[in-house]
């Protein structure tokens, strides 16, 4: 799964404060306004940067991601 298909189901996503963190600039890029992929976040989670369960879906929720599209690509990468 690349990062364009992840991108799809995420939609205008950005943190209430309306900064430009976490908003997607292009899914053909991968890049968000915070300078980093989505991948780079996935990665994170996987070493435990974000907590666990219910709490870190809180923060990446709070950051400005979609905590769904971000669990589903560390399911990706984990099968590999």
């Amino acid at each position: 799964m690349s990062f364009k298909d992840v991108a799809k189901g995420l939609g205008k996503k950005g943190p209430s404060d309306s900064s430009a963190e976490g908003t997607i600039l292009s899914a053909a890029d991968g890049a968000l306004a915070d300078g980093r992929g989505l991948d780079e976040i996935a990665q994170e989670v996987i070493q435990g940067k974000w907590g666990v369960g219910e709490e870190r879906k809180k923060k990446l929720t709070e950051a400005g991601y979609d905590a769904a599209a971000v669990q589903k690509l560390v399911n990706e990468m984990m099968k590999k």
